[in-house]
């Protein structure tokens, strides 16, 4: 049996998974990843997109919760979902993050 965690998982082992990662991997400027996620996404979905990720970024410092719900407008609901995905699934946030910033990063306020 699958282990509870892995369920809700996506099978990135298919073809069309596969080919989607090549092509997000593929852009290699900052604004050919802008042009491809225009085209790919709506206003709302970049939004929120952003959204998490500022989240997890902010949580990744150890920022409070207060801070971060006054600077994403997400809920505190939304916030802990997103703790919960760093601390439950397979640390994707926190090796973007740490490549990001290899020389470590704190929260200063």
């Amino acid at each position: 049996m699958a282990d509870r965690k892995d369920r809700n998982l996506v099978n990135w082992n298919t073809m069309n998974n596969q080919a989607f990662i090549k092509a997000l991997m593929s852009a290699d400027t900052p604004d050919l990843m802008r042009l491809f996620l225009d085209d790919l996404l709506t206003k709302t979905e970049i939004e929120t997109f952003v959204r998490k990720f500022q989240a997890a970024y902010l949580i990744a410092l150890g920022t409070p919760y207060t801070y971060i719900i006054r600077q994403t407008g997400m809920s505190s609901k939304g916030i802990a979902r997103i703790s919960r995905s760093m601390t439950n699934k397979r640390n994707g946030f926190h090796v973007i993050i740490k490549k990001m910033h290899p020389n470590g990063m704190h929260y200063s306020d």
